[in-house]
């Protein structure tokens, strides 16, 4: 039998009948379950399966069921407690040991569960309740900073339940919608929890504490969908299942609400706990009126509502004018900007649009990624100036985001130059940054004599610089004999490694020549390994340094008079990357296009690529 750890999943290596054991993954010590039964054993892994992935009512289903077959059974009490809490264990940064945290807080303490006392009573022996008693005394110390932190948030009326992100990471239609629903209801003087962009200047904190508190303050809960899986999202039930048990647990004249709010989806998807509620479709004409005036009704009675004016003026106009940054008619936007703001001289979200649009941006975060920092702008000052706090902030950090990158290029710049400058870098007849480094025969003479290589530079990284030769330099084939080879076995590298960097290069030369950085360029069979201090550009790095065809059409030096070259002199030229067919491997046509030729092909040039660090 197989005993799964609670903290990380790993098996647990035990001595027959003892009632903990140590995970052979994490060394954590953990209690076990008292059964000789694989069947009840599975049930036990299963439940604590649920809870590690943070399926936590499932988790809290099957250790109740478990219960129900045996209530004296101090291990599914246990599992249970932790499940109720939302208890995952994570790695300590500093430490590496495996420390809980709480997704599920409560007002109730650990210490007085029900459940927690139960395994205590039926724990099996003093270590296995001194494991219990020490686990629960780290989780209610976690609790009471979680309740410290939640009574200094102020409250909030509205809560918006939704699902961030899809499984590829990108933002989902249900986040959009929600946020459009958002700022219809802050704009009529609700105070709405919105993750995104409440929980945005708490990057780096545990979020439990302010969701905590916004559940436990908001009178009315929208659960946002698209689709019936976004719905049944763990985070997304795990928000909208507690808020439900809120509902329960209070008495009625708190009236708690929560509204499903459903697109593109039949209401008969929703899941069982929410299907009897009443439901709105957001598809439905009137859809955000009713809403509002819904919300705002539930919220009459109470004492939560925020004090603003209304906004029925505005708010159409200010609709409009977002919808028209959508549509990139930035015009149009600012002009129903100015209409707000002959209504409310001082709408800090009618500066906001006025500034997108003065920027030429749809999306607000957009504004945090310009050249040109914000604080010049009129439009930035008077929406800074009528700002709530909230959006304060976000202005401010865009401003600042635009200083750092400033500062950065800046940096950046001066030691790209500092890199050049050690190089002797100037600029060639085509306006290219060029270098001359080490010497080759490049012209047709009796005697021999060699002449200063002309370099590109292609890129600067560290203290390095990436070269490449202006002119293609010899005429050879990229392995002697017809056969399917790589960069790494074929007889190119090991001439320009050798008999060419040899005699194009002194001892003091070589020595500057160093390994290419990391890069994911850097990769597969044309990967470069630290000894190829001479190479060939792969594909992927001749279309990302020369973007246009034309510029990466090159001539051979005058000696080559084995090159294969079009009337205009331009020539084909190898690249490291394997060809599409065995045997073959990538070039350059003189036009610039990519083809593929045989390895062991005549007439085709080579055109030497180096990583060189001055000194």
């Amino acid at each position: 039998m197989v005993y799964k750890c609670k903290m990380c999943g790993g098996d647990i290596a035990f001595k027959p009948g003892a009632s903990y054991g140590r995970c052979e993954y994490c060394d954590s010590v953990c209690t076990l379950p008292k059964t000789g039964d694989e069947t009840r054993l599975n049930r036990y892994n299963r439940a604590d399966h649920l809870r590690r992935t943070s399926e936590f009512d499932k988790a809290i289903a099957a250790y109740e069921k478990i219960i129900e077959d045996n209530g004296s059974d101090a291990e599914a009490h246990w599992g249970l407690v932790l499940s109720k809490f939302g208890i995952e264990y994570v790695p300590d940064p500093v430490s590496g040991r495996r420390v809980p945290t709480c997704h599920r807080a409560s007002i109730e303490s650990i210490l007085a569960d029900e459940d927690y006392l139960a395994a205590l009573d039926n724990a099996p022996d003093e270590h296995s309740r001194a494991l219990y008693e020490a686990q629960a005394n780290e989780i209610a110390a976690i609790q009471k900073r979680i309740l410290t932190i939640s009574q200094n948030e102020k409250p909030y009326d509205v809560f918006i339940c939704y699902k961030e992100a899809d499984e590829n990471g990108r933002r989902t239609v249900d986040s959009t919608l929600a946020q459009e629903i958002y700022y219809t209801l802050v704009n009529e003087g609700c105070k709405v929890f919105f993750s995104r962009i409440s929980l945005e200047d708490k990057l780096g904190q545990e979020y439990e504490p302010y969701i905590f508190s916004a559940l436990n303050s908001a009178r009315v809960m929208l659960v946002v969908g698209t689709k019936p899986e976004y719905f049944n999202a763990v985070w997304v039930k795990n928000e909208w299942s507690r808020y439900l048990k809120l509902i329960k647990a209070e008495l009625p004249a708190k009236k708690r609400v929560l509204i499903p709010c459903y697109r593109d989806m039949d209401p008969y998807e929703l899941p069982d706990e929410l299907g009897n509620l009443q439901s709105q479709d957001m598809s439905r004409i009137g859809f955000t009126q009713d809403i509002i005036r819904g919300v705002k009704k539930l919220l009459a009675g109470g004492g939560n509502a925020a004090s603003a004016p209304k906004a029925s003026q505005t708010n159409p106009l200010l609709r409009r004018a977002t919808l028209f940054l959508e549509d990139e008619d930035w015009d149009s936007a600012d002009a129903y900007a100015e209409k707000v703001l002959d209504l409310e001289p001082e709408n800090a979200r009618a500066y906001l649009i006025k500034l997108m649009a003065e920027r030429r941006v749809s999306s607000e975060d957009e504004l945090g990624r310009q050249s040109a920092l914000l604080a010049d702008s009129p439009n930035y000052k008077k929406a800074l100036r009528f700002a709530d706090d909230a959006l304060k902030k976000r202005l401010s950090d865009y401003n600042k985001a635009i200083e750092n990158e400033e500062a950065r290029l800046e940096q950046e710049s001066k030691r790209v130059q500092m890199v050049l400058d050690t190089l002797g870098s100037y600029n060639n007849d085509n306006g290219d940054v060029g270098v001359l480094f080490g010497k080759y025969r490049l012209k047709q003479s009796l005697l021999g004599g060699k002449d200063p290589i002309e370099w590109l530079v292609l890129d600067v990284k560290a203290d390095k610089a990436l070269l490449l030769s202006r002119y293609a330099l010899d005429c050879r084939p990229f392995n002697n004999r017809q056969t399917d080879v790589d960069w790494s076995d074929c007889s190119l590298r090991k001439w320009l490694n050798t008999d060419f960097m040899n005699a194009a290069f002194n001892q003091h030369e070589i020595e500057q020549l160093t390994k290419a950085p990391s890069s994911k360029e850097n990769l597969g069979f044309d990967a470069l390994a630290p000894e190829d201090k001479v190479f060939l550009l792969s594909e992927a790095e001749a279309t990302k340094y020369f973007l246009t065809l034309s510029a990466r059409s090159c001539s051979p030096i005058p000696s080559l008079k084995h090159a294969a070259k079009t009337e205009k002199g331009a020539c084909w030229w190898w690249l490291r990357s394997p060809g599409g067919a065995a045997g073959s491997a990538e070039g350059i046509t003189p036009d610039g296009e990519t083809g593929s030729f045989y390895v062991n092909s005549n007439g085709i040039c080579v055109r030497p690529a180096i990583w060189v660090k001055p000194i």
